[in-house]
């Protein structure tokens, strides 16, 4: 549906002209230049938040749908669906791999954008990229950046188990440092009694070796009281018989 005299393609935007293509073989292209290409809606008072369903063989596996304010991408995620349910191989090891670039595409010089490297992220998670053709144009390797999430998830709760393993280590160590610090103030306090105990000791020593002196002094002078008093006594009778 165009005015006519269209070449190109409205599907991969290059026609001469907008439009919109619906092809019998099953599939829609649009293109429009000054607008969005797809408009979707709901009438005020909708009972169906469903805007678009994606299916494969008549089983759902997601659906794009809106609450009236905003949007939800939403994949098929039932648990009656799966089975094989464990927890993750993957974690951390893996996103500590994942090379974040900085870049931007050929086709917008000077706009810088942050992201992954298609082929980068094929070596290390190959089910989250979609490899592509010959013609990067027309067949590009893809990242479904979706499922990284999950990814980044499980990296954060191993993490957290590693932050509560340290916290825990450092919690030990401090309650132990405390000990220490304890028994150093209890070391301390004996040292300082040790180290009064032997200024007393020093002192009671002193004091002692000036007693000991003293009565080294008292000896001496009572030993010479005594030879005094014996000197006088026999000098006594001799007057006495002169």
């Amino acid at each position: 549906m165009s005015p006519g005299g269209v070449t190109g393609q409205f599907w991969n935007g290059t026609a001469n002209m907008n439009g919109v293509l619906i092809d019998p073989s099953g599939y829609v292209g649009a293109q429009r230049s000054d607008g969005s290409p797809l408009h979707l809606s709901k009438a005020m008072g909708f009972t169906n938040n469903e805007l678009i369903i994606f299916s494969v063989n008549n089983s759902a596996i997601g659906d794009v749908t809106t609450n009236g304010t905003s949007v939800s991408y939403n994949i098929t995620s039932d648990e009656r669906l799966k089975e094989n349910i464990r927890p993750s191989a993957k974690g951390l090891n893996e996103v500590m791999k994942i090379q974040v670039r900085d870049y931007n595409f050929k086709s917008k010089p000077g706009k810088n954008e942050t992201g992954f490297i298609a082929q980068e992220l094929y070596r290390i998670l190959p089910d989250f990229v979609h490899p592509g053709g010959e013609d990067p144009a027309k067949e590009p390797w893809t990242v479904d950046y979706g499922r990284v999430t999950p990814l980044l998830t499980r990296a954060i709760q191993e993490q957290q188990v590693e932050i509560g393993r340290q916290d825990a280590r450092l919690k030990a160590i401090e309650a132990e440092n405390a000990k220490l610090k304890a028994r150093t103030n209890r070391l301390a306090t004996l040292e300082h009694r040790t180290q009064a105990l032997e200024t007393e000791n020093a002192e009671l020593k002193a004091q002692n070796n000036r007693l000991a002196t003293l009565e080294a002094q008292m000896k001496a002078l009572q030993k010479s009281v005594s030879s005094q008093q014996n000197a006088s006594a026999g000098i006594r009778p001799v007057a006495l018989n002169q």
